[in-house]
């Protein structure tokens, strides 16, 4: 009885309908993200160009300057802004660069800022006081610490 319903089904107008339908989600379901990753790396050969960073020489890929005005981008290795020049076969700096190696770069993210790490929301803060010892202060120190007791407990009924 089951199969025969279902295949009464599937032979009315309205199982091929049904039927129609499905095949089309499913091929759509499979072309899609094809179709979707093809046209991006399309668009990216067009529009993009890939050249080392002016400030600190890590690759960085930036829009092409179409003439109007330059859309910078982030070097994602210096936080330098860049962007490409007007012949499109290079990067240029644009603003304030920053030096990779003076280490002011601020590596802060959005969750140490409102969770923690400096100053944030839920920041509890602590101060840390740095003593120097003597050999002998670290020695008296070190035998505190390697000494073991021994207790016995007696217990009562």
């Amino acid at each position: 009885l089951t199969v025969g319903g279902v295949v009464a089904f599937f032979a009315s107008p309205l199982g091929a309908i049904f039927f129609a339908v499905f095949n089309s989600l499913v091929l759509l379901a499979i072309l899609l993200p094809v179709l979707g990753i093809v046209g991006f790396n399309l668009w990216q050969y067009w529009n993009t160009m890939e050249a080392p960073c002016p400030n600190c020489g890590a690759p960085a890929r930036v829009l092409k300057n179409t003439g109007v005005a330059p859309n910078p981008s982030l070097c994602l290795n210096c936080g330098s802004l860049v962007a490409a020049n007007v012949a499109n076969d290079g990067i240029d700096a644009v603003g304030n660069s920053v030096n990779p190696n003076d280490g002011m770069v601020d590596a802060t993210s959005l969750l140490d800022t409102l969770f923690g790490g400096t100053g944030g929301l839920l920041d509890t803060t602590t101060t840390t006081t740095t003593t120097t010892e003597s050999t002998d202060q670290r020695a008296k120190k070190y035998q505190r610490e390697q000494t073991v007791i021994d207790v016995e407990v007696e217990e009562e009924d």
